[in-house]
């Protein structure tokens, strides 16, 4: 009988911690998905995004038993090099496996230790979620940039597999790191279970609209207030999510003030994943008009809870409208966005029962794609035989 590839994962966040987005739940779902096949052990914070305590029920600077994967919740003392160098060398694994290319803790500091030779010299590979899309960059840009240059100058991640969920993240670090990077595409794994929700009631002249993600300047929260102002109708905007950026919350909070009378629009805070679909069902249409996603978890979860989606065209979910099961419009075409909404608000009963059945079949299909399964699978053998040298073309 073959032995299991190891894989240690090292990830800013992870479950239960959901405040960390989409990130979080592609790696909890590849866990739970692969386990069987898979060895997986994880390094995280102790702690959710922006949480000052740490998770309860945890053992914190030890290897804790969680589902498919044993994980080692770090305090913030022990997320050091000296630590991270350490647990990484001690921990027996085929595969070092890093969930995010920007984090400074888990991410640059092990890479520039493994590419200096003070660990392991292991498999490598690196997933970078949409950190290398257009909006993305545009947050901490000079640093960004800077970084990303002086990284490719001196060949930082020339010995590491790439690791991209759509064909355009693929371009986008081919764009960085050059046509020779070895680079692996495999959709994201989502959630294999679904829970039924009850749908809620739509009548002409009302609509209720959800903001489900972040709060950062990435996501377009304002975007989606200026959009709203023009539309006539009782509109409820509810807004669900960590506040990341709190300067550009205080521009939300002040494009929420000026919203007129018949916009009622409120903060509801953040919610536990295992809430997300009774929440997202209570409302009528899913909203975000974001810079750029790589992904978008949340868009299949609001399909997977009957909600059509209301997008920018910054993400891998394309022709919706042909499809029948929401919008993906030129994120500058505020006009485009208005219409959809206007139209909605006057959507009855029966046409939103309708919209709202398709939707959710269709993303039904989406999670029982036994093809995304297959490729994240291989992937990991992939990243073993390029390491070995045996390099086949990015695929």
């Amino acid at each position: 009988m073959n032995k299991r590839i190891r894989i240690l994962i090292l990830s800013d966040y992870f479950i239960p911690g959901y405040k960390g987005g989409g990130a979080v739940r592609t790696v909890a779902n590849m866990i739970d998905q692969l386990g069987n096949e898979i060895k997986f052990k994880v390094v995280t914070r102790d702690r959710d995004y922006l949480d000052k305590k740490p998770y309860p029920n945890i053992c914190v600077n030890n290897w804790n038993n969680l589902g498919n994967a044993e994980v080692y919740y770090l305090s913030p003392k022990r997320q050091t090099p000296f630590f991270l160098r350490q647990i990484i060398d001690n921990t027996p694994h085929d595969i070092l496996f890093f969930n995010s290319f920007f984090s400074f803790k888990f991410s640059i500091i092990p890479l520039l230790l493994y590419s200096f030779g003070f660990i392991k010299k292991n498999p490598v590979s690196l997933a970078p979620r949409g950190e290398f899309s257009p909006g993305a960059l545009e947050i901490k840009k000079i640093k960004k940039i800077a970084f990303l240059s002086i990284a490719r100058i001196f060949g930082f991640y020339r010995k590491i597999a790439w690791l991209a969920s759509t064909v355009y993240e693929k371009k986008e670090i081919h764009q960085w790191f050059g046509e020779k990077s070895f680079v692996i595409v495999a959709r994201d794994m989502v959630q294999n279970k679904y829970l039924k929700v009850e749908k809620t009631h739509k009548k002409p002249g009302e609509l209720k609209i959800i903001f489900l993600s972040r709060i950062s300047r990435k996501k377009n929260l304002t975007g989606a207030l200026k959009i709203l102002k023009n539309l006539t109708g009782n509109i409820e905007f509810n807004i669900y999510g960590p506040r990341e950026d709190l300067r550009y919350w205080n521009e939300c909070k002040k494009q929420i003030k000026s919203l007129p009378p018949n916009i009622k629009a409120g903060y509801m805070g953040s919610i536990e994943h295992s809430r997300v679909p009774s929440i997202l069902s209570s409302h009528h249409l899913f909203f975000l008009p974001t810079f750029g996603e790589n992904f978008g978890h949340v868009i299949l979860e609001a399909m997977l809870s009957g909600l059509p989606v209301l997008i920018s065209n910054q993400t891998p979910w394309q022709e919706l409208e042909k499809k029948g099961i929401g919008w993906d419009l030129p994120i500058e075409k505020h006009n485009l966005f208005c219409k959809v909404l206007q139209n909605y608000v006057a959507m009855d009963d029966k046409a939103f029962n309708e919209q709202s059945t398709k939707v959710q079949n269709y993303a039904l299909s989406c999670i029982k794609d036994d093809t995304v399964w297959n490729a994240n699978r291989a992937l990991f053998d992939k990243v073993i035989n390029f390491h070995k040298g045996r390099r086949l073309d990015s695929l």
